[in-house]
């Protein structure tokens, strides 16, 4: 369980909205929060990816054990690059 205190101003947005959607207050505060969290963990692939990416672009840079690494786990996850 959670308990938070918003804004007297966000809080009547959220109760206008609830009210428009015919939905409860903390369901919208759910999905919310999944959404946001969901977008947090997208964001945070596409740094590794795009760090795993810039490391075999740059190998000079890297040590030759690391490089193998990483294209193993590539090959492995079936990882397609932009």
């Amino acid at each position: 369980m959670l308990a938070i205190r918003i804004e007297k101003e966000l809080e009547e947005e959220l109760i206008v909205l609830s009210k428009e959607l015919n939905r409860t207050k903390t369901d919208l505060v759910k999905e919310a929060i999944k959404k946001y969290l969901d977008q947090i963990k997208k964001q945070k692939s596409k740094e590794q990816l795009e760090a795993i990416d810039f490391l075999l672009s740059n190998p000079i840079d890297t040590k030759i054990k690391d490089l193998k690494a990483i294209q193993k786990v590539k090959s492995e996850k079936n990882i397609s690059w932009c």
